[in-house]
């Protein structure tokens, strides 16, 4: 016997207009040759003290400035339309489930943006524009708040002041601004079979992408100013296989099997960047042909439930992945036909652009337990706690990089431990969220001493709302309640390249639901 079928049609249309009609940043030098003392500790904090004998709120040693005044037009439409087909069928005592559809998906955005660029030199009014401060900044003196909006206004009443920096002016005005259009056409059939305490699920997905783009090849080298535009396209399509085991062992002890493969596309600014050539002759590229990532993907799971509302598992992954994209920089002295730069390990120049590597894999095991607290008395029946920990290996292929074999793939931590306490009780919710991770790698150069690392990370979040029966709540919470910095270094944790002092973030509001 069969079931009867069932259609469902679904269209929608989005409009995204972002725009900034003047943005300014100031930034202003310290004296022409200080000298620091920094020190790190092994959580990222930064001490910094100045000991060349010089006074830093002495603003006559100020040599140098800069001022950005710029705006940007950001705008994207999407369209997408899919349509769903579904019918079930008995087989016996057992079930049989089909589904099959498709979806279309335009997107289509745009991005300008102007910037000016000036600098100002050891003439320049500083006093004007900064402000004494004792704010702590970097675990040491801020020393000056500095406003832009000073700065713009004398450089409307006192131009000559400031002189035009043509090669950032040029970078900041062309490099980021693209016309793009990506447009997906997919199709997929599945099945659903349920059978006693088995159920499959297996299934095949088609996409096919088109990406078309507009960027501009910006040139400074040796002073002279250039800009061009430059139109690339790019398309490729997947076949998207997955199927699913689930298996109930028992009424509270569930087994789960699966495999898939998934793909990820590069971000929209790594292929609609254009090129950039500073004045030495260096270059940074975009990648309109860098290809997605592709992962086949292994999992099992076994999850036990308890009757008072909680839940264990554990569970092993393991990916092998082809295609993943990073930032890759070399030297060079000469371009190929193409005009892409030719490595040279000797070179004079320095290309950045991202890239696709070889291949890698990526595996490890999660820990999770979750439980609700009912056994305990009157409001404390409200109360969950839960925990998980996540154990991460990662293997990766790069091009040109033979000086060490267990380079890991960026953006993936070794461990990750979440610890999380809840309380809900007659509309009052509370929440405390604790996180752990290790470092991971953000972008690869050359050599290990190039290689870029975001430091490890451990942070304590709180959050808390009441709502009421009419509909209102009332909602507040704190971001990095323990104020924990965080930080990047270069090759080694003790090289610190920059270290975020994000202090606590408090946010309170009042939502109301119709």
């Amino acid at each position: 016997t069969s079931g009867d079928g069932r259609v469902t049609l679904s269209e929608a249309y989005q409009y995204a207009f972002a725009e900034t009609l003047r943005q300014t940043e100031k930034t202003a030098g310290g004296p022409q040759h200080p000298s620091y003392n920094i020190q790190m500790s092994g959580t990222g904090d930064v001490v910094i003290t100045e000991i060349s004998g010089q006074d830093s709120t002495d603003l006559s040693l100020v040599t140098e400035g800069e001022l950005a005044v710029g705006s940007a037009l950001s705008v994207e439409e999407v369209y997408s339309a899919r349509a769903d087909f579904e019918r079930s069928f008995d087989v016996g005592r057992s079930e049989l489930t089909l589904k099959a559809g498709g979806k279309y998906f335009r997107s289509e955005a745009t991005r300008d943006q102007t910037v000016e660029v000036y600098e100002m030199d050891e003439a320049f009014p500083y006093a004007s524009i900064l402000d004494p401060t004792d704010d702590v900044h970097m675990g040491g003196a801020k020393i000056y708040n500095v406003f832009p909006s000073r700065g713009v206004a004398l450089l409307a009443s006192n131009p000559e002041l400031f002189e035009l920096n043509e090669e950032d002016t040029l970078e900041d005005s062309f490099f980021g601004d693209f016309a793009s259009t990506e447009e997906t056409v997919a199709g997929y059939g599945m099945g659903t079979f349920r059978s006693g305490i088995h159920t499959i699920i297996a299934g095949l997905r088609y996409e096919n992408i088109d990406f078309d783009n507009i960027n501009y090849a910006v040139s400074f080298f040796d002073g002279e100013g250039s800009v061009n535009e430059v139109r690339t396209q790019n398309s490729y399509d997947f076949w998207l296989p997955g199927i699913h085991l689930r298996h109930e062992l028992m009424p509270n002890l569930i087994l789960r099997e699966s495999y898939n493969r998934s793909y990820g596309r590069p971000r929209r600014s790594e292929l609609a960047s254009g090129r950039f050539i500073n004045e030495d002759g260096d270059i940074v590229d975009g990648n309109p042909n860098l290809q997605p990532a592709v992962s086949e993907n292994f999992d099992a799971q076994a999850e036990y439930y308890t009757k008072t509302g909680g839940l264990y598992s554990v569970g092993v992954f393991y990916k092998d992945i082809s295609n993943f994209s990073y930032d890759r920089v070399y030297a060079f002295n000469e371009l190929d036909t193409n005009g892409i730069p030719i490595p040279d390990e000797d070179g004079d120049f320095e290309y950045e652009v991202p890239t696709n590597g070889t291949s890698a894999k990526n595996y490890g095991v999660e820990l999770i337990a979750r439980q609700r607290l009912v056994f305990l008395p009157g409001a404390l029946r409200g109360l969950t706690a839960g925990v998980s920990a996540t154990f991460t290996e990662t293997e990766a292929n790069y091009p040109d990089r033979t000086d060490r074999d267990d380079l890991p793939l960026p953006g993936f931590s070794d461990f990750l431990f979440t610890a999380t306490l809840e309380w809900a009780w007659k509309g009052f919710n509370a929440r405390a969220d604790y996180i752990n991770r290790s470092d991971y790698v953000e972008g690869l150069g050359s050599d290990i001493e190039s290689d870029e690392f975001f430091g490890p990370e451990e942070r304590l979040d709180l959050s808390a709302s009441y709502r009421f029966g009419s509909g209102l709540r009332v909602f507040g919470n704190v971001i990095n309640v323990t104020d924990e910095s965080q930080f990047s270094y270069q090759g080694y944790e003790p090289f610190a390249e920059d270290a975020n002092l994000t202090g606590r973030k408090f946010t309170f509001g009042l939502g109301y639901t119709f």
